[in-house]
Formats: C-alpha cells, structure tokens, sequence
C-alpha cells in the first residue's frame, strides 16, 4: 500500500438489520449504537436487538415468543357428593372451561322404589368455580311411609285409603288400625300431623275447593260411619251413622257417595 494513503472506514450501518426492525429507524445509526425493536402484539420478551459494527448489522437478541393465556377451568366436581336423587356428576366435568355446564341426571332403576324423576341438576363453570342453577331437582318415583307403629308418623298395620289433598300440599293417610287419619307433606311424604279420633277410619274424599270439607268413611263389624273434618284443623264438623263404611267420593257438586260391602250404592 502507498505510503500516506488514507483509509475509509464505515461510520454508520445502512438499511435495518432484518425483517424484525422493519418499523424502527435504524437506517444510519453511528457504529456503535443499538437498535431495538419491540415485540409484535400477542408476544412478550427483551424483542429485538441489532449493533451497529464496523462490519454492519450484528443482530445481538432475537426473545420474544407467544404469550400463553391460562384459562381458568373448574378443578372439581359441582359438589364433593351425589345430589340427592341423582347418577351424580359425570367424571369428566373436572377441567371445563368457562361457560360450559355440568349435569346429574335422575337416577333411574328397574326398582321402581329407587327410581327418581324430576330435571335434574345443572352447574355453570364461571370462571373457575361452579355455580349451581336453580330449579335442580329429582323427587322419588314413590316414596314409601313411615315403618308399623303407634308413634306419630307410623302408619300402623291397616292402611286403607289415601288422598292428595286438592291444593297440592298435604297427601292423607287413613290408619284404620289406630282411629286416625295421617297429614304427610306431598312433596317428600314427611310427616306433618294427624287427626286423632276418627274411629275406623277407612276411605278418603274431598270436596271441590282447596279448602273442600274431608270425608272419611269408617267401618268394622256392626260399624258405619261417615265423618265430615275440617282440613285446616283436623276438627270433626258431621259424625253420621250409614251403611256406607267402605269406599266414599265426592262430585263436581258436592254429592256425597260410598259404599258398604252388602248394600248397594249410595248417595
């Protein structure tokens, strides 16, 4: 090389050290200096980092990779146990998303005092815990009586007859063996109370109304009577003596019929 001859060397980096930096000015940045570029939305890291060299562009970090969002799920079953009456909770309820629902269907069984009926019951991941939706139920196909016995509640040894009362609340029991007649809640057959005194107490009829006077037919040997109770005490309004011990209903219009085994029909 001739003596005194200068060299030229690059002061600055032209251009941008790759795609990365598209939207950065690093076009003639000074040797020696930095250019960064941040990372695309829906991406986390130190981003993207260039220095400028005698050489050009030397790219010293590309960090940014996707940002994962975790999900919240529900970790469990609605419930740590069965709902009442139900298969319960299906196994693969545990890890479900926010939004999505869990079911326990009624149980169903060949056994009809085991087999239950009703909606069901249904819970809402939201988000991360399950929330149980109103209106879940499964009611007994049929539910069966208290055990033999004299205690409230004890049916007795001679059920006879047995009437839903009209407004849906209460289902009566007439218990010949111990002179009464038995008041079961209609939604589970809990026991509620009893009308004592009503002597051989046999069939059960209501008359039209929610509050329809209660006919009770009674019989035994050389025995028949027919008595009228008030529903909302339990009182004895009408004691009548016919031959009418048996069965006994009521009309559409108040007429009361029963029947007596050896006698015809009678209104």
């Amino acid at each position: 090389m001739a003596a005194g001859a200068d060299f030229c060397l690059p002061r600055s980096c032209s251009g941008s050290p790759g795609p990365e930096w598209t939207n950065s000015s690093c076009a003639f940045m000074p040797v020696g200096s930095q250019c960064t570029a941040a990372c695309p939305s829906g991406q986390q890291g130190i981003g993207y980092v260039a220095s400028c060299t005698i050489g050009g562009w030397q790219v010293t970090a590309r960090d940014c990779s996707t940002i994962i969002v975790e999900v919240p799920t529900c970790k469990s079953l609605p419930t740590p146990s069965a709902p009442a009456g139900s298969t319960g909770w299906a196994a693969d309820c545990v890890g479900r998303g926010d939004g999505e629902t869990c079911r326990a269907a009624c149980a169903v069984s060949n056994d009809i005092m085991s087999s239950y009926t009703g909606p069901g019951y249904s819970a809402v991941c939201q988000p991360g815990q399950w929330t149980l939706q109103p209106g879940g139920e499964c009611k007994a196909c049929v539910t069966s009586f208290s055990g033999v016995g004299r205690n409230p509640g004890e049916t007795g040894n001679s059920k006879y007859g047995v009437l839903p009362t009209n407004d849906g609340r209460f289902v009566l029991v007439a218990d010949r063996f111990n002179n009464r007649v038995l008041v079961f809640s209609a939604r589970d057959l809990t026991y509620i109370t009893e009308w004592q005194g009503l002597q051989f107490a046999t069939g059960l009829a209501q008359a039209p109304g929610n509050n329809g006077k209660v006919y009770v037919s009674a019989n035994d040997i050389g025995i028949s009577l027919m008595y009228e109770v008030d529903p909302s005490t339990g009182a004895v309004t009408t004691q009548s003596v016919y031959a009418l011990g048996f069965g006994v209903d009521v009309a559409s219009d108040g007429t009361v019929y029963g029947t007596y085994s050896s006698s015809q029909v009678v209104g």
